[in-house]
């Protein structure tokens, strides 16, 4: 099997985990909102609820990527700290 250069070492890694998550999030969606009317039940959910599930999962998701931009900014800030010191030495 191949492997795509661009999926290759740690940032592919992550890569690939935020694409499954994403996938999950929309999989979790559409098992929680569209089965009855899926095999033809009358029902389902009320519209309210399928707009809070969306905008919850879409907050989880932001605060998931949040969470990883803060982790690589403060990993660039200690990179360029690291660099700033070995120059003055």
């Amino acid at each position: 099997m191949d492997s795509c250069p661009a999926t290759d070492g740690p940032a592919g890694v992550l890569a690939w985990r935020r694409l499954v998550a994403v996938g999950s999030l929309v999989a979790g969606y559409l098992i929680a909102v569209w089965p009855p009317w899926l095999i033809g039940r009358p029902g389902g959910p009320h519209l309210i609820f399928a707009l809070w599930l969306a905008f919850f999962l879409l907050a989880l998701l932001s605060g998931g990527q949040l969470m990883r931009l803060r982790e690589q900014r403060a990993e660039h800030w200690l990179a360029a700290a690291k660099t700033k010191r070995v120059g003055r030495q």
